[in-house]
């Protein structure tokens, strides 16, 4: 099932543990907020996880976690005779006025050592990834940053800002049943590079007059940024999301609307010793007069 948040059925496959990707974990992060968990929906299971812990990441290594389980609205549902776990992320997690189970990683396991609260907890930038377990069976989320930013981004400050993507597929596209939770990507400080054309539609009369019976102007929009492989495998997905589907795009402005004509470009640079590819998103939008 291709998401924007990928989910690993086992550890050892998160893009930041390969031995290539040493030291471009920061690069390698999917941008999370601080008080919204990012969407995730996981395949096969017909209840909610026993838990969900928050982990923190260490150079390279999981060091500390806490359990978010009751921070989370979790739903589950059953669609074309599938079975699936998720969280649409709507709510703040911060303010529940909750302490969580903090454990430590033994090496082995994680051991518990008390209570500690979410903002205690999460500390700006860093890196953590997300933890299942469904009575015994674990998956592990893609590597998080999480910071502090708004969805819908309008700051001029570089730390803060984002651009947003977000996509409701209004089909089934694989696994992934239709119309269930948006996929979505906040993007790291870069701005959205516009390009020009404007197209028209002509009228004539017997002489010969012409007069503009409308004029179309169209903005292509390009935003280019780094990627692990399994978030370029959801971007190459997104122009199977037709029919009632759903694009957005969030500039650097804030202004958000949505968009169309999508396409991408997928390269793998020596940068990083192809740990990440350079993706190139650009895509429509419509100002008509």
């Amino acid at each position: 099932m291709i998401t924007a948040l990928p989910i690993w059925d086992a550890k050892e496959r998160q893009t930041f543990r390969q031995f290539y990707c040493d030291g471009a974990e920061e690069m390698a992060a999917i941008q999370m907020r601080h008080d919204r968990v990012i969407p995730w929906m996981i395949y096969g299971h017909a209840t909610a996880p026993t838990y969900v812990y928050l982990v923190r990441v260490t150079n390279g290594v999981e060091v500390e976690a806490i359990d978010i389980t009751a921070r989370l609205t979790i739903a589950t549902g059953t669609f074309d005779g599938k079975n699936y776990t998720y969280d649409m992320g709507a709510i703040d997690i911060t303010n529940m006025g909750l302490d969580n189970n903090n454990y430590t990683w033994n090496g082995s396991a994680w051991s518990l050592v008390g209570d500690k609260s979410y903002n205690n907890f999460v500390n700006e930038c860093g890196l953590f990834y997300l933890e299942f377990n469904f009575a015994g069976t674990q998956y592990w989320s893609e590597l998080l940053q999480i910071s502090t930013f708004a969805e819908f981004s309008d700051s001029t400050d570089i730390e803060s800002n984002r651009t947003r993507l977000e996509c409701v597929n209004g089909c089934a596209i694989g696994d992934l049943p239709a119309s269930i939770i948006s996929q979505k990507i906040f993007i790291k400080s870069p701005t959205a590079n516009p390009e020009y054309s404007t197209v028209k539609d002509v009228g004539e009369n017997g002489d010969d007059d012409t007069t503009d019976l409308w004029v179309k102007m169209l903005k292509r929009y390009k935003v280019t940024f780094f990627a692990v492989e399994t978030v370029a495998d959801w971007i190459a997905s997104i122009p199977l999301y037709t029919g009632s589907s759903v694009l957005t795009f969030t500039d650097q402005y804030g202004f958000t609307g949505p968009i169309k004509d999508f396409a991408y470009n997928i390269q793998w640079p020596d940068e990083q010793n192809g740990c990440l590819a350079l993706v190139e998103i650009s895509f429509i939008r419509e100002y008509i007069a």
